[in-house]
């Protein structure tokens, strides 16, 4: 995988975030899962956006795995972390296009 593999993840995830029909804990569920959970931080993401990433699944995975973590928070806390997981793709695609 590579930047633009990253930045496919995250935009597919930030599209689940948007549109499915979901509660937002079902629709992280599924963004994390499905998409950001493939993304090796060390391989695709240039190093100054590697601890925020890291920080967002240390907050997924505080419970045991993502979808228990997801389970166990109230909807703010899964709609703050849809937020940053919406902010580290906007840092990507920045990122991306000075890449260009």
């Amino acid at each position: 995988m590579t930047l633009d593999d990253a930045c496919e993840k995250f935009y597919s995830a930030v599209k689940t975030l948007a549109i499915m029909d979901r509660d937002i804990k079902s629709r992280l569920t599924d963004a994390v899962v499905n998409n950001i959970a493939h993304v090796n931080p060390e391989k695709d993401l240039p190093d100054d956006l590697r601890n925020k990433f890291n920080r967002i699944l240390e907050e997924l995975t505080t419970e045991g795995s993502i979808p228990e973590t997801i389970a166990y928070m109230t909807n703010m806390k899964a709609s703050n972390v849809a937020g940053e997981v919406v902010s580290l793709y906007d840092e990507l695609v920045k990122e991306n296009y000075k890449a260009l």
